[in-house]
């Protein structure tokens, strides 16, 4: 689960997620210390963001706009997202990651549904 969990996190922060690119910040990883997940980052000192646990992380608004995108969805055909994916059968204009959001919070296990969204 941790080496998962460090591959979703690496590809939110190189989306931009809690703000390391802009800060000029170097990514430095995850630690894991049981539940408890910290975020590091450094430059000339480290920062850190700590977190409970995973799902403190991924349940947020600013971890789901910098995993799936801040686009409106743009559709192709009636069912597929050409921006992140998505199949469903509505062209309802929601941003990307509104709707996976709402995806993640009802899932019951919610790595296996970040899992398919992995680059």
């Amino acid at each position: 689960m941790e080496q998962l969990l460090t591959r979703i996190f690496d590809q939110a922060v190189a989306n931009g997620w809690l703000g390391i690119k802009d800060l000029t910040l170097r990514y430095d990883g995850v630690i894991f210390q049981g539940e408890k997940l910290v975020i590091t980052a450094s430059k000339l000192q480290q920062q850190t963001w700590s977190f409970a646990s995973y799902t403190q992380a991924i349940f947020t608004e600013e971890f789901a706009k910098a995993y799936f995108g801040t686009k409106f969805h743009h559709w192709v055909s009636f069912v597929h997202c050409s921006q992140c994916g998505v199949n469903y059968d509505s062209t309802e204009t929601k941003k990307c990651w509104q709707y996976h959001l709402k995806q993640l919070t009802m899932r019951s296990d919610p790595l296996s549904y970040l899992e398919v969204f992995l680059k």
